[in-house]
């Protein structure tokens, strides 16, 4: 069962817009905010909004990696980065948001300041609910005016969301859901400060080295001690090693990946009922690769309104609209049991990972992963190769827009195909198969004939 909860946000020109909607916009923002979800641990996070551009202090990982590590997430025009706290000269770019609750925390409200002092109806048609208008509180020393927003509209006492609004700035300094009577969720703001000089990770330092890729994050841990080559192959012969591997030696390695060193491998042993999908139309991949194309674009450059809605478990779903130029695109973020972004389209279901017999009639199968990550500590150009038993090797990258395959004529590959990605960053992706492993080697800072006569040396 999913509860939506208030359609609040909406964010433009780099997540930061101006209408004559009353509010006050002041240059620089910073943020601390306590959250508590369900049962889980609260935590704080403190958040920064300057040029354009929002900063996330977090130690939440990366698609399972860097748990507990504080980093910063930087949200900008340019692309979402990330770095290690303290360390902001080594910066991987992501593909997306590693959390889409940040635009919801600094998101100003739909309705505009007049309509939060004299016009109730104004509020309940931007909002589509029935509110109630509580008294002035003080929230982190803030005037808040107090809204009670019901799902329902009986459901007050059980079913409902309670908003502090600042009366300056529009901010929600502090947020309440409640679900069945009992409080699901808390956020509230517990030191605010406007127009100051914001700590120096708010923006990219002008000479940092920027990772791109399909790497995973634990390269910003890895690339000032790169590995010999040597342990990659360590590395795979531990997963060929597996009291579960297929067959024997079905993971391959390389002698030479210079000018790239060895950062990690990572493995995973799945379970399911099919792997992750893979478009088997040229057609449609090509128009779903336009599709996320766009949307990471307009994200950067458009108007974006997130919705928020709470599963039963407690955990979140998004709903995200973007508009740029005329154009429109919808879809939706969940996140998987493995911490993995999962972005589908309306309609579509999310790949599932795990999925046991019990819960599904059709026999599983078995799929290996192997996940090798090499970057150029120089350029920070990377090279990532994808070895999948069982399954196209396309559906475990992420998601990125893979358009359409071009055909590789090449004896050393003969089943060969090359992707070419352009946003949200440059990137190829060479695909190919033996036997029932699928490969898939995804790269950028060297030529097409450079991939091909890598791949041609795996063995």
């Amino acid at each position: 069962m999913k509860r939506s909860l208030v359609f609040l946000l909406l964010l433009a020109n780099g997540f930061a817009f101006a209408q004559d909607d009353g509010w006050k916009r002041p240059a620089a923002i910073q943020v601390q905010f306590a959250e508590k979800q369900s049962d889980l641990p609260s935590r704080l996070l403190t958040i920064a909004q300057k040029d354009g551009s929002i900063a996330i202090h977090t130690n939440q990982g990366v698609n399972g990696e860097l748990n507990g590590i504080p980093r910063v997430e930087l949200l900008s025009p340019q692309g979402v980065f990330t770095w290690i706290q303290g360390s902001p000269r080594v910066v991987l770019q992501l593909l997306l948001p590693t959390s889409f609750e940040s635009l919801e925390y600094m998101g100003r409200p739909r309705f505009t300041r007049a309509d939060l002092e004299f016009n109730l109806q104004g509020i309940e048609r931007a909002l589509k609910k029935r509110v109630l208008v509580g008294k002035v509180e003080k929230v982190a020393g803030r005037d808040c005016l107090v809204l009670i927003v019901l799902d329902r509209p009986d459901s007050l006492g059980s079913d409902y969301q309670e908003l502090w609004i600042d009366r300056e700035t529009g901010l929600t300094l502090k947020q309440q859901d409640f679900y069945g009577g009992k409080l699901s969720y808390q956020r509230t703001a517990e030191d605010v400060k406007f127009e100051i000089d914001l700590p120096t990770e708010t923006a990219l330092a002008t000479n940092a080295l920027v990772i791109r890729g399909v790497v995973g994050a634990s390269v910003l841990q890895r690339i000032s001690q790169p590995r010999p080559l040597s342990e990659f192959k360590s590395d795979i012969a531990a997963v060929n090693a597996s009291k579960l591997a297929p067959t024997p030696n079905w993971a391959a390695t390389f002698d030479s990946a210079a000018p790239f060193l060895y950062a990690q491998t990572n493995y995973r042993e799945l379970l399911v009922a099919k792997p992750a999908a893979t478009s088997t139309s040229s057609r449609n991949n090509g128009q779903r690769a336009n599709q996320l194309s766009n949307v990471q674009q307009m994200m950067q450059s458009g108007n974006t309104q997130v919705q928020m809605s709470r599963n039963s478990d407690g955990s979140r779903s998004f709903n995200v609209v973007t508009e740029s130029n005329g154009q429109r695109q919808e879809f939706q973020v969940t996140r998987g049991e493995n911490g993995q972004i999962q972005m589908t389209q309306p309609g579509e279901s999310p790949p599932a990972e795990t999925i046991t017999p019990a819960s599904n009639p059709t026999k599983p199968k078995m799929f290996f992963v192997a996940k090798s990550d090499f970057v150029d500590p120089k350029s920070g150009n990377t090279m990532s190769l994808v070895q999948v038993h069982g399954a196209p090797a396309e559906g475990y990258l992420g998601p990125i827009p893979l358009g359409r395959k071009e055909k590789i004529t090449d004896p050393r590959l003969p089943t060969a195909g090359m992707y070419t990605v352009d946003a949200p960053f440059a990137l190829k992706i060479l695909a190919w198969q033996k036997g029932e492993v699928r490969l898939a080697l995804c790269g950028n800072g060297f030529t097409q004939e450079q991939m091909i006569a890598t791949a041609a040396k795996l063995k």
